[in-house]
């Protein structure tokens, strides 16, 4: 039996616009993205596109987003 482990990017990796590809081009990233962002109650892709970065450094916004990225990377690339 073969043992698999996903890493993802902590606090530190993050920049505005990261992900802009995603949300232009992935369903999947995007629902995953609107139910992360009624979880949090805040526009999460306009946070994470437009910032202000100081909104992006908050953990409450940043980790769904980190995660959300990291998810659909792995499950659909």
């Amino acid at each position: 039996m073969s043992k698999c482990a996903f890493l993802f990017p902590g606090q530190g990796s993050q920049e505005i616009g990261m992900g802009k590809d995603l949300f232009n081009s992935d369903k999947y990233f995007l629902d995953l993205i609107d139910y992360a962002s009624d979880f949090v109650n805040e526009d999460l892709k306009s946070v994470c596109l437009k910032g202000p970065e100081k909104k992006l450094l908050k953990a409450k916004f940043l980790q769904p987003l980190l995660s959300s990225i990291s998810l659909v990377i792995i499950v659909c690339c």
